[in-house]
């Protein structure tokens, strides 16, 4: 059986769409295992073929059937078979129904090939006729004339019988006329084909010769099979669009490409981050059983609007494919800049009788030598923040610090009022920023209690939130961008709110999801600093 790349890959994304990544493999494996090994099923034996006058009255219709009609070896004189100077058993009608039979010597000499290629099978077979002479000739890689062919077919055609033999061939091939040309790709390579595997130098093969050739025909054969099911597992794995199978691989075999200082840059920092395929599937379990789906839910987020928060693996557009929309609430930074009006055009398009999910996170980047708040992007050189908000208000406040700028002395010109905003927001957060492991980290982590206190606060202060929606979930944390080895998530929040009576229910959902909650005193610098963080609004 074969199968082309293409058709592997195929049969690879259908065997994964139903089934759980492990199980996709292992069906999609034997499929093309058994691709390989099961016997080839040639398709024109199970269809009949007409059959000669003998074949009719015996009632054969089956090629393997036909020496029942044709016991009679015949010598094998059709066309290029010629090369073949054993006994077939041929049919008249259909050369599908023709059988070798191997002699002690099977090939002849490799100049032959092209001699055999242009013989005749009319009344002159065996010879070379005079139409046949000019497409050997230009075969040759000669580009005569009609007068210049007539000259030499008539020179070497010594018994004036109207086609060139075996012997004036050989004669031929010797000319100076034909001194130093090349002969077609084809026969040339039928040649060294020839010279390869003719290995005791007799001008001819023999039976071990050939069996020889037929073991490297089926190893090639097999070889090429399986090239076509590694393309097939790359191609399939590309197209997967970070499906179960890519992120099953990603998680497999990232120790082999990852960037060891940003890896334990990123254990301190976050420590219990995880890969944002597994923050997407952790999530989805735990509101599944709460009866979330993708047809009852609508996903808003807020996160930075920065470019590398949309690259497919991160976890905002894993989300969005899973839950198949998503509403934006986030502008720099990753701060719910909508507001309340943009909250209520989200609750707007809540399904009928349906959930809310509010996914929130700021995004911080580490390079290749372990530096937060920088990332190398692609198609760029050099390092740049990330994010770049975040790193930019924190560099403001300590110019203004450096400076002794008033707070309320702004640039009359400048237009950049989120920025601005950030930068209020984060000044009175800042306190203690020089007992924690890193400035940037700390800024990080501040920036993610300011978006979890926006959101809760468009949550908890719109009255007419539980006419559209009978349970909203958010889950907070903070998205970290790496340059190879995947984007992580730092999960820090997950609850659930619904309205019972006149109270709103909170049931907290983290441990469910993602386990125990990460001790971030030596993250943060102090106890006290992570009593604040972990304050719920």
């Amino acid at each position: 059986m074969h199968f082309s790349a293409d058709y592997l890959a195929a049969v690879y994304c259908a065997a994964r769409k139903k089934q759980p990544p492990a199980i996709g493999i292992v069906v999609w494996f034997v499929f093309c295992v058994s691709a390989v090994y099961v016997p080839r099923f040639d398709r024109s034996e199970a269809v009949p073929r007409p059959t000669c006058e003998l074949c009719r009255k015996e009632g054969i219709l089956h090629p393997q059937d036909v020496f029942k009609a044709h016991p009679k070896p015949q010598p094998a004189i059709d066309g290029p078979s010629l090369l073949i100077t054993g006994i077939h058993r041929a049919h008249p009608l259909y050369p599908g129904h023709s059988k070798m039979v191997m002699s002690n010597r099977i090939l002849r000499l490799p100049y032959e090939v092209q001699y055999s290629t242009h013989q005749s099978t009319g009344e002159s077979k065996g010879n070379i006729p005079r139409l046949s002479f000019g497409e050997a000739i230009s075969d040759l890689g000669l580009d005569l004339s009609e007068v210049q062919l007539d000259i030499l077919f008539q020179k070497y055609d010594a018994d004036k019988g109207g086609s060139i033999d075996l012997d004036e061939f050989k004669e031929l091939m010797s000319d100076p006329v034909l001194a130093g040309l090349t002969p077609s790709r084809d026969v040339k390579f039928a040649m060294d084909l020839f010279k390869t595997y003719d290995a005791d130098k007799s001008g001819s093969i023999d039976k071990g010769e050939f069996r020889v050739i037929a073991r490297e025909i089926q190893a090639n054969a097999r070889r090429r099979s399986i090239f076509s099911i590694a393309a097939a597992a790359i191609g399939a794995t590309i197209v997967a669009d970070y499906s179960q199978e890519y992120q099953f691989a990603q998680k497999k075999f990232r120790s082999f490409y990852i960037e060891p200082l940003a890896e334990v840059a990123q254990k301190k920092a976050f420590p219990t981050a995880l890969l944002s395929s597994d923050a997407d599937e952790a999530i989805a379990k735990t509101l599944y059983r709460r009866g979330f789906t993708p047809k009852n839910t609508i996903l808003a987020h807020s996160i930075c609007s920065d470019e590398v928060n949309n690259a497919p693996e991160q976890l905002v557009p894993l989300m969005m494919k899973r839950w198949e929309e998503g509403f934006s609430l986030g502008g720099l930074a990753g701060v719910p800049f909508a507001g309340k009006s943009g909250f209520a055009a989200c609750l707007h398009h809540v399904p009928d009788n349906g959930k809310l999910l509010i996914m929130f996170a700021p995004h911080v980047g580490i390079d290749a030598t372990g530096k937060l708040g920088a990332l190398q992007r692609d198609g760029q050189v050099k390092v740049s923040s990330a994010c770049g908000a975040a790193v930019g208000a924190y560099k403001a406040l300590q110019t203004k610090a450096a400076a002794s700028v008033p707070d309320n002395e702004a640039d009359p010109e400048s237009f950049d009022p989120q920025l601005q905003s950030i930068v209020t927001m984060l000044k009175p957060r800042l306190e203690g920023i020089e007992m924690a492991i890193d400035p940037i980290t700390y800024v990080t982590y501040q920036l993610y209690a300011i978006i979890r206190d926006k959101v809760c606060d468009c949550v908890s202060q719109t009255p007419e939130l539980w006419e559209f929606t009978n349970e909203v979930a958010l889950v907070g944390g903070i998205m970290i961008n790496r340059r190879v080895g995947g984007d992580f998530f730092q999960p820090l929040s997950f609850e659930s709110r619904s309205k019972e009576g006149d109270n709103v229910e909170r049931t907290d959902l983290y441990e469910d999801a993602f386990g125990k909650r990460a001790d971030l005193s030596s993250v943060l610098g102090s106890e006290k600093a992570v009593a604040c963080f972990y304050n719920k609004k």
